[in-house]
This record gives structure tokens, sequence and C-alpha cells, in this order.
């Protein structure tokens, strides 16, 4: 017999959701949103549509190509699971947690060490940092 405090189906997410405030609970109510209706197909298809816009300069496929060395073209399932991970554990333990600020450094320090090898293929550093952290609960400035 269940009861009314336990938590069965997705209602009591809504409710739960409902009754937080979006100032102070934002973290809960993205951990909420995303770790209990974004399935694997629905992050795969984000992550599908969404990837073309952090190469829509002419220059940013050639970064991911980077002279047919990029994980993207050898490894595409591997880079999608990394990438995968990555927004897993921003999305769970958002962005104040230690582990997602040190994902956040390292998916960071990936991509700058790529934009030094690509010297102006990135719009900018702060642009293309930015792009990656935005896909974050919260934009954290990794220095």
């Amino acid at each position: 017999m269940t009861t009314s405090t336990e938590k069965t189906g997705y209602k009591w997410i809504v409710a739960e959701r409902e009754s937080l405030d979006p100032y102070v609970d934002y973290e809960k109510i993205w951990k909420l949103s995303t770790c209990y209706y974004v399935n694997d197909f629905m992050m795969n298809f984000l992550y599908t549509t969404g990837f073309p816009h952090f190469i829509l300069p002419p220059h940013g496929g050639e970064v991911m190509y980077r002279s047919n060395t990029g994980k993207a073209i050898h490894h595409p399932d591997k880079r999608e699971s990394d990438t995968a991970k990555h927004f897993w554990r921003w999305f769970e333990l958002g962005p104040s947690d230690l582990a997602t600020q040190k994902s956040i450094k390292q998916v960071n320090a990936i991509h700058q060490g790529i934009a030094k090898k690509y010297p102006g293929r990135y719009t900018s550093w702060r642009t293309s940092r930015t792009r990656c952290v935005g896909s974050a609960p919260t934009c954290i400035d990794c220095g």
C-alpha cells in the first residue's frame, strides 16, 4: 500500500518544484527538471541538435575536425559519452558542488588547450568558454 508521503510516479516532482523558491532553490528545481524528465534519448537529441551551435562559424568545424585527428571524427561515441557524463554531473549536483566545479574546469582546460592549438578558430576564448559553461545549470567562471 502506498502512503501519501511516498514518492511514486512523476506527480510529486511537479508539486515539489512548485513548492520551491526559484531564487533560492534553483539548483534543486534544475535537478528535479533534468534528472527526472530528461532520459538518454532526450539527452542525445539535445546534444545532436545543440552541437551545431558550437561549430556554427566556418572555422568551428575545423576545430572539430583538427586535420582528421579530432575525437569527434575518430571516436564520436566516446566524445558524446564523455560530454554526457559531464552534463549529467552538472545537472544532478548543481553549480555549487565541488565535483561540478572540478568537471567544468576540466572541460574548460580541454577546450582552452584546443583553442591554443588552433588560434583564431574560436570567436574568442571567452565565447567558447561561455558556450561550454552556459550548458551548466548556471554560468560558473572557472578563471
